[in-house]
């Protein structure tokens, strides 16, 4: 299937990451990780995902195999690679390459709009264990669209709300072996495989409700049509709740207790996971799971504690460890967070007030502080960006603290900028 050439120059790749994951300062990097995961005292843990700006770091023109399999292994070596040449954070690189089972859904029934149209994200980005959400750099239909997507409302009245029904979840079997002779094929015996099913869970009704409905006509609802967004968003917790359960009973979740990327930044190194008793056969309770409500940014704290967060605390319960938010500032949420008790990691995004959010997480949570990504995408002044840095580190140094640089859609081809915004950020979070 694979030509020698292919084989030769990924086998290479994976060569250069193995020598890369038995470097000394990778045992230190996880001891790192497992020490914030636990909340105990560590200096802050930095990761850079560049996310949108990947294709302008590592464009397509690098490249070298021909075949698709073959060229996204190649990218994805070559970005762990990168990583460690240019981004000076406490990325892990392990000796280990993720081969995707077939997990397949029949879907929720009721579809959005922008899927039934062709679902853009799917030709355009990928979810990687190590590398965080990628462009699909490596495939030739990929063009990197940066418009908008709309969505229309295709939730309309009750009888839509009936059409909302549990997917029924299954696997290929014979494409996830396929795909474990191709990467075998391709890799030889130089990296280790794991054969992996569904370990990243992000459970997330109201996400798919304004999906349905749409955004805007989503934040009249709570006060025109509230028994309405609560018979869609019941349909919709029991429909991802079904979900979790035939992922338990098929025996398709798989640890991420590792290196995975878990929550919207921050990795999930540690030892509380997998539960006691742990028989091999992974159940919610051995992994972390994720939930989020970027929708609400605009709608107050008691619309968020009435109508998104219950059904989400329901959901994500069960779990072992949980992180919650993204983009969405938190700042005046976390009375109504502090009621999942297995809630681990908080997302502070750009536009939270991060002063109160140090006062109201304490070290009761890891501090997941996003930068503004907007310092790298649009113009780069140095200057600025380590004294922002050095005052919002100040800000939340007595927390249990990360530091996740992400939504990085461009750089405006300056692939220096992270490398300068990585070692700044080094030199303060070693200073505190």
């Amino acid at each position: 299937m694979f030509t020698q050439k292919e084989k030769d120059i990924v086998r290479s790749l994976a060569c250069r990451v193995a020598d890369l994951s038995a470097l000394p300062v990778m045992e230190e990097r996880k001891l790192l990780w497992k020490n914030k995961n636990a909340l105990r005292d560590a200096r802050p843990a930095v990761l850079t995902f560049p996310e949108g700006a990947w294709h302008e770091l590592l464009p397509a023109g690098i490249l070298r195999c021909e075949s698709l399999p073959a060229r996204e292994m190649e990218w994805k070596l070559r970005a762990r690679i990168y990583r460690y040449e240019h981004f000076y954070d406490d990325f892990v690189v392990e000796p280990v390459y993720n081969v995707y089972r077939a997990v397949q859904s029949t879907g929720f029934g009721l579809e959005p709009e922008f899927i039934k149209r062709g679902d853009p994200k799917r030709t355009l980005w990928d979810i990687d264990d190590t590398l965080g959400c990628v462009p699909r750099v490596w495939d030739p239909a990929f063009q990197f669209n940066s418009k908008s997507w709309h969505y229309g409302s295709v939730l309309k009245d009750w009888e839509d709300v009936e059409k909302i029904v549990p997917p029924v979840i299954s696997e290929d079997t014979a494409e996830s072996l396929r795909r474990m002779d191709s990467a075998r094929e391709l890799l030889g015996d130089t990296l280790e495989l794991r054969a992996v099913g569904v370990n990243r869970v992000s459970l997330i009704p109201f996400n798919f409700y304004t999906k349905l409905r749409g955004l805007e006509q989503s934040m009249f609802d709570a006060y025109d049509h509230p028994d309405l967004m609560h018979a869609a968003m019941r349909r919709l917790t029991d429909a991802l709740e079904s979900m979790v359960r035939q992922y338990e009973a098929l025996g398709l979740l798989s640890l991420n207790n590792d290196g995975s990327y878990v929550g919207s930044g921050g990795v999930g190194y540690t030892d509380e996971l997998p539960s006691p008793g742990f028989s091999g056969k992974a159940s919610r309770r051995d992994l972390w799971a994720n939930a989020e409500s970027q929708e609400t940014s605009s709608m107050s704290p008691d619309f968020h504690a009435e109508f998104v967060f219950p059904y989400e605390r329901e959901l994500i319960g069960g779990f072992g460890l949980t992180a919650y938010g993204c983009c969405e500032p938190l700042d005046a949420k976390f009375a109504t967070l502090a009621t999942c008790t297995n809630l681990r990691r908080v997302s502070i995004s750009p536009w939270a007030n991060v002063a109160v959010c140090s006062e109201q997480a304490g070290k009761r949570y890891v501090f997941s502080y996003k930068p503004n990504p907007a310092l790298l995408a649009s113009g780069y002044d140095p200057q600025h960006v380590e004294q922002s840095m050095r005052t919002n580190l100040a800000l939340c140094r007595d927390n249990c603290t990360e530091v996740i640089l992400k939504d990085t859609h461009t750089c405006e081809n300056r692939p220096e900028r992270f490398e300068h915004w990585g070692k700044t950020v080094r030199k303060i979070v070693e200073n505190l």
